[in-house]
């Protein structure tokens, strides 16, 4: 078996090995910071994305992915969550020698009672040793920085609470791509962070993002079909293992068709939800432009997405 090989089997052991024995405890998950689902192709297939990763949501979904992007570009997606909060989300990669990719990404949210931004710069290499290049093997650490302000609205009284608050967080990622057809993610999400609030009330503490732990893999077909599935390992005892299963079929070169399923595994509270999903394709000289639209049916996330893509 070839050198690369044996490191990606060894890879996929350790997922599915060492990834359970991860320590548990209660998740204390915080009101702030939120993730809502990034990226309308990606929710278009229900979230289904970290084993996948192939275009400029990468940055977001897994940083390791960036490296099996093509070409430069970006990638923006508008929500209104509950049809009361907006969300609005950049992404840009782009190359950077021959095998290493950046990339960026902003997050924004809220208004003057309530505003969240947070930063990402992600980097993305084949990992390699001294004496032969792993090819099938990708390593991607992003590096975020959080802030966010509150209580600034003109129209509340003397005795509003105002404040705001400074973070920071990394995500790492691994991608296996052993071939054309099959990929294989992992994606620790805020595997290291701390927000620190100053609150008129509350004076100054700190608190933490609760750390997640996503395993993917994505199988395509034929080159117009993809099906993706991702399991997302509950690190604690609060939380439940969830997986989502997306699916992405192309039709006459214009039209791309998703869906995504998921549910808690828990047979006590399943919370199962669909999505739906389409995209336009459309090329124009040497730019390549995508609209993208997602549903999600589900009472806590029945908000559409709608983003734009254009790479060159």
């Amino acid at each position: 078996m070839k050198p690369e090989y044996r490191i990606s089997t060894f890879i996929i052991l350790f997922i599915f090995v060492a990834a359970p024995c991860y320590s548990e405890g209660l998740s204390h998950i915080p009101g702030a910071f939120v993730d809502i689902g990034y990226g309308a192709r990606p929710m278009g297939m229900g979230g289904a994305f970290t084993g996948l990763a192939d275009d400029h949501n990468a940055v977001m979904w897994n940083p390791a992915g960036m490296c099996r992007v093509q070409g430069n570009g970006i990638s923006f997606m508008w929500a209104k969550q509950f049809g009361f909060v907006p969300y609005n989300y950049l992404s840009y990669s782009r190359e950077l020698g021959k095998d290493y990719r950046i990339g960026a990404g902003v997050i924004f949210s809220g208004d003057e009672v309530l505003s969240e931004s947070t930063t990402l710069v992600s980097f993305a290499s084949p990992l390699t040793r001294a004496w032969y290049k792993l090819s099938d093997v990708y390593l991607g650490l992003s590096v975020k920085l959080r802030w966010a302000s509150f209580g600034n609205n003109s129209d509340g009284d003397a005795d509003r609470v105002t404040g705001d608050a400074f973070g920071y967080g990394f995500d790492f990622g691994i991608m296996v791509i052993p071939n054309d057809k099959f990929s294989a993610g992992l994606l620790f999400r805020d595997l290291v962070n701390d927000i620190t609030w100053n609150s008129s009330s509350s004076g100054k503490y700190s608190e933490s993002v609760p750390e997640e732990l996503t395993i993917g893999f994505s199988y395509k077909p034929t080159s117009r079909s993809i099906v993706a599935f991702d399991l997302r390992k509950a690190l604690y005892k609060d939380v439940e293992d969830r997986i989502i299963i997306g699916v992405e079929q192309q039709l006459f070169g214009l039209l791309k068709l998703r869906a995504g399923w998921g549910r808690s595994l828990s047979a006590e509270y399943s919370n199962q939800d669909i999505a739906l999903g389409l995209g336009l394709y459309r090329a124009i000289g040497k730019l390549d432009f995508m609209f993208d639209f997602a549903y999600m049916l589900n009472d806590l996330k029945n908000t559409p997405r709608v983003g734009a893509s254009i790479n060159w």
